[in-house]
């Protein structure tokens, strides 16, 4: 244990003096290390803020935990295990950005929201918010039935693709018009992606499992797709003329309006500089 010990140590050791070495060779000042440093500590800090809460950060746990293994791999001079993590990684690094593209799209337009335009980006989440209040509280008001779902980290196309794509802002007039009994696109779910209104009449997937005889159709859909996602979805019981909100498998229901509005909070722009929270 003691030799295997001062192996990694060993090891540890050469990597570090290679580094100093490298640096010499680069005759740079210490002021410049620090910022070097600096920057690539704030570079992963805001990378990890990023993705934590997103399937990312699991990858990203799976991609460290086989670097150790590579480490490992080559501290002992495990040729065999060495070369099928190195083309293993390779093939992870190629197939991230393609499996990954929403989160990281999604990543690139956080970073973009500077201080700048962030008071256009809160006025316009707030009307937005707005809308969706009052559409809703409509719907109440003339016992509609209705299904609102806020696409998370998980992709939903599979579900945008089975229904009308409208690519529209989620004005009050239009959420209303969409869940009347004569429209066409009544009959289905509304997805919200990236702030508008993706596609609407889309299909849920049905749940075979027994969620009481409280939950009727609509609900059943709208539990099972929080269950196995993470949307966020607003459901209007045409019977009961009420208002739910399901996440993650559970149901707040018969809301009030002043609490779905600090459910729909999640919209506004995450930043120091937000005026609500």
């Amino acid at each position: 244990m003691e030799g295997i010990l001062a192996s990694i140590v060993a090891k540890i050791a050469a990597i570090g003096q290679s580094f100093y070495e490298n640096i010499t060779l680069l005759d740079i000042s210490p002021v410049q290390i620090v910022v070097d440093i600096g920057l690539i500590a704030i570079l992963f800090y805001y990378l990890f803020v990023l993705i934590r809460e997103t399937r990312a950060y699991l990858v990203l746990k799976g991609l460290i935990v086989l670097g150790f293994m590579l480490l490992v791999s080559k501290i002992f001079t495990l040729t065999g295990v060495n070369w099928l993590l190195n083309k293993l990684l390779t093939t992870l690094l190629i197939a991230i950005p393609i499996l990954f593209q929403h989160e990281l799209r999604e990543g690139l337009e956080r970073l973009g929201r500077t201080r700048r335009f962030l008071t256009a980006q809160v006025k316009e989440a707030d009307l937005m918010l707005s809308n969706l209040v009052a559409g809703c509280v409509e719907l109440q008001r003339e016992k509609r039935g209705a299904l609102i779902v806020f696409e998370g980290s998980t992709s939903l196309s599979e579900y945008t693709d089975t229904g009308v794509v409208l690519n529209a802002k989620p004005t009050k007039e239009l959420i209303v018009s969409i869940f009347q009994h004569k429209s066409p696109l009544h009959d289905g779910a509304v997805i919200i992606r990236d702030s508008l209104i993706h596609s609407a009449a889309c299909l849920l997937p049905h749940s075979f499992k027994n969620y009481g005889s409280i939950h009727g159709t609509r609900h059943k859909a709208a539990l099972a797709l929080s269950e196995i996602t993470d949307a966020r979805i607003i459901l209007l019981s045409e019977e009961r003329a009420t208002i739910s909100w399901i996440e993650k498998g559970k149901i707040d229901a018969d809301i009030t309006p002043g609490k779905l509005s600090n459910y729909l909070g999640f919209l506004l722009p995450k930043s120091r500089f937000s005026t609500k929270k």
